[in-house]
């Protein structure tokens, strides 16, 4: 029945692909941005309600950059409206558009004719990447070439413009487009690139969107270094000109007028700090905090505010450290100072041979000069919440503060505020859902946002001059389609072990005929039968009023195990099909299990055997493991610990050690 030839595409899952992201959308239901530049008249087509510019023989719209994020990638696609039989030329970015790049659209007719008051017009689009980055707007010129166009009023127009681009990672100012990924090469100011990651983050305090080497007055920052707004409860200085030698330690109990949280503010002098020694502060057995010296590279585990250096020795570092907000829970603060060596099994002391003859370079003493601490009560004030763009927080969470409402114009997902929500989620209300949330342990694996015949199967299938491929606009949604016919794409992907799949999408039909009742898009898994979706609640979409359309959604979830799976897609109608919304989702099986029925470690049939943090004999995680919320068995990162339930927690440690500060430490004899 079909002619068939295709190229088979192999995905790697495992792949960190770049996605085009629409930012910057103009007309169809959205008012157009006029620039000063811009040369047009909008018109009012009032049947459809939709915004259409345009202007004699020429028009000229310009598309402002300034505000969005920084990008690797930039490419534009426009809907637009010239005479039928007129010669005309595109340029962007005064670079003219070869004329095998624009698809003719073969529905909206009614549109036209009502718009411009006659059917002497046809619309067409045109999908355009740009050259460079270095750019804050795009220009777009359209200009009718013939001389009919100064014999009588012809015009130019354009119904839709959008704007994909490859962003840059957060925070990130400067990105390139590198091998199917997006790699950042520059940070803002103050944040530190990773470049083995490609991404960047803030090593000093978060303030909203900021990266700031000391918080603002009137804030304080929490574990995590985000800056939250407070209200100063009362002040205590204690501590001054405190002398520590290597092995001596130092107490004080401080009574608080009321329990609530506090920080601490520290200046001390390192003298003559050595390698393996180590300075440790503990308040109340909730909070450490530590300055080691490993290998002469200083390492720290409390805020550093400033250092400089000093004269009190020939090796001086003045030094003001700073606590996170810590709750103590008590109106009795300990603090309880250490200063030690390090044990450790790697380093051992050597043999001096000045200190038996009294010369003069032998190493100095090691002594840490506390001149002043001082402990601040204080309340949260109100929430400053780390995401930006978030209204109300959480702020008990452990990693990071949980967003639960975000400000207007934008909607809650996975702990962001977005001003769209993501092409794998509906909106409702003020939050973007997932339908992958009705499966346990299910991943989207195929998400075809920008659905083209050259990356789903490579090439065009079959020559058929019957045939029409074309994009179609939908509000903020690239749709691919056209007149397929005689055309299959074919694509096979490598799954992990899962149980099941379930396959979803939106088709719309566009001028149908009486033919098409018991046709229209259709597809075939791993070569079997072929499942059509037929037309069904019609509805006029933009086509001729006169011939019927249709939007229908479709889902399907089915068993499934083989480890690849071959699909097939295809639309046999005498008008259009165009796709959206379209998504592969695996339901996969709990980790280190190789064949399922099911997504618990009941339904496992066979357990991987090469794991050496999972035991496949009792099914659960090796010792010096914990099983995470999503079932991997990840390391406990608490030293000599053998039992933990969370990364830094840990419940049994070690022959030989006990637990000490809630259980984020083993201390060993």
């Amino acid at each position: 029945m079909f002619y068939l030839k295709y190229i088979i595409t192999i995905l790697l899952m495992n792949a960190s692909i770049a996605q085009w992201t629409i930012t910057h959308y103009e007309g169809y239901d959205k008012s157009f941005t006029q620039n000063t530049q811009d040369n047009y008249i909008q018109l009012n087509c009032q049947a459809y309600n939709i915004p259409i510019i345009a202007q004699q023989e020429s028009l000229q719209k310009v598309i402002s950059l300034k505000d969005l994020n920084p990008f690797a990638k930039t490419k534009i696609l426009v809907e637009f409206i010239v005479p039928i039989d007129s010669y005309f030329s595109i340029q962007i970015q005064n670079k003219t558009i070869e004329n095998y790049q624009n698809l003719e659209l073969g529905y909206g007719f009614s549109m036209i004719n009502e718009c411009f008051n006659t059917s002497d017009y046809k619309m067409l689009s045109f999908n355009y990447e740009l050259e460079g980055k270095n750019y804050t707007e795009i220009s777009i010129n359209i200009q009718l070439l013939d001389n009919k166009s100064q014999q009588q009023k012809r015009y130019v127009g354009i119904k839709q413009i959008h704007v994909f681009q490859m962003e840059c990672p957060q925070n990130c100012q400067n990105c390139q487009y590198d091998d199917y990924r997006i790699v950042c090469l520059d940070c803002r100011n103050n944040f530190t690139l990773q470049p083995s990651q490609g991404m960047c983050y803030c090593t000093n305090f978060k303030f909203k969107d900021q990266c700031l080497k000391q918080c603002p007055e009137g804030y304080s920052a929490n574990r995590f270094s985000s800056c939250k707004k407070v209200e100063f409860l009362d002040t205590q200085t204690f501590g001054q000109n405190i002398n520590l030698k290597l092995n001596k330690n130092f107490e004080q109990q401080i009574q608080l007028k009321k329990s609530s949280q506090i920080r601490l503010d520290i200046d001390l002098i390192l003298s003559n700090f050595q390698a393996f020694q180590q300075f440790e502060i503990i308040i109340n057995d909730v909070y450490s905090g530590l300055i080691a010296n490993y290998y002469s590279n200083l390492y720290l585990s409390i805020f550093n505010i400033s250092e400089t250096s000093c004269q009190y020795s020939s090796n001086c570092t003045l030094i003001q450290l700073q606590t996170p907000l810590i709750d103590v829970n008590s109106s009795l603060l300990n603090v309880n100072i250490t200063f030690r060596p390090i044990n450790s099994k790697f380093h051992k002391p050597r043999y001096n041979r000045f200190e038996d003859l009294g010369d003069s370079n032998k190493p100095k003493d090691s002594e840490i000069i506390i001149q002043n601490m001082k402990v601040t009560q204080l309340l949260i004030d109100e929430p400053v919440c780390f995401q930006e763009n978030c209204k109300i927080c959480d702020q008990k969470y452990i990693e990071q503060d949980q967003c639960k409402q975000c400000k207007d114009g934008y909607y809650l997902f996975e702990n962001q505020c977005l001003n769209q929500c993501p092409e794998t989620t509906i909106q409702e209300g003020f939050y973007c859902k997932t339908f992958l949330n009705k499966q346990s342990n299910s991943k989207l694996i195929v998400n075809d946002v920008d659905i083209t015949q050259y990356n789903w199967a490579g090439e065009i299938s079959l020559t058929d001059q019957q045939s029409l491929f074309q994009y179609r606009f939908n509000k903020t949604n690239l749709l691919f389609g056209g007149k397929w016919r005689r055309q299959e794409y074919t694509k096979i992907l490598i799954l992990e072990p899962h149980y099941a799949l379930t396959y979803t999408f939106t088709v719309s039909y566009i001028d149908l005929s009486d033919k098409d009742e018991q046709t229209g898009f259709f597809y075939q898994l791993d070569g079997g039968e072929y499942h059509y979706i037929n037309p069904k609640d019609l509805i006029q979409i933009d086509g001729d009023a006169n011939k019927p359309d249709s939007i229908v959604e479709y889902s399907k979830y089915f068993k499934h195990t083989n480890n690849d799976i071959m699909i097939t897609i295809g639309c046999n109608t005498n008008g259009y099909c165009f796709l959206q919304d379209y998504y592969l989702i695996i339901h996969k099986c709990t980790p280190y299990c190789k064949v399922c029925t099911g997504p618990s470690k009941s339904e496992c049939l066979e357990y991987t055997r090469n794991s050496y943090e999972f035991d496949y004999k009792t099914k659960q995680c090796k010792s010096g493991y914990f099983e995470s919320d999503d079932k991997l068995c990840q390391r406990c990162e608490v030293k000599d610990c053998s039992e933990c339930d969370s990364q830094y927690q840990c419940q049994i440690c070690k022959k030989g050690c006990q637990l000490h500060l809630q259980g984020s430490r083993c201390i060993c004899e």
